[in-house]
């Protein structure tokens, strides 16, 4: 009877034992699954956030253009406006 309840213990304790194994192996799993969509979220953001970079220096560029043309109509305005003034005198 002894051996038999030692034997019942025996069997119980490696089942445990293989039992937390296997739920550490399936943590692992799932761990490592977690870190590879984060991987692939942060890959994805990095690559929007250069696609937004990328935007905002366009819209620098497109917007100092303006700026640029905007000076330049307005010299031409004051070119003007000066030389009709002298004609007048």
């Amino acid at each position: 009877m002894s051996d038999l309840k030692e034997k019942s213990r025996k069997e119980i304790s490696d089942l445990m034992i293989e039992n937390s194994a296997l739920m550490a192996k399936v943590d692992d799993k799932r761990e490592r699954d977690l870190i590879r969509q984060l991987r692939r979220d942060l890959d994805e953001q990095k690559r929007r956030s250069n696609e937004l970079l990328g935007e905002a220096t366009d819209l620098r560029r497109e917007r100092d253009l303006l700026k640029m043309e905007k000076n330049e109509v307005t010299l031409q305005l004051t070119r003007d406006l000066e030389e009709s003034r002298s004609l007048k005198r």
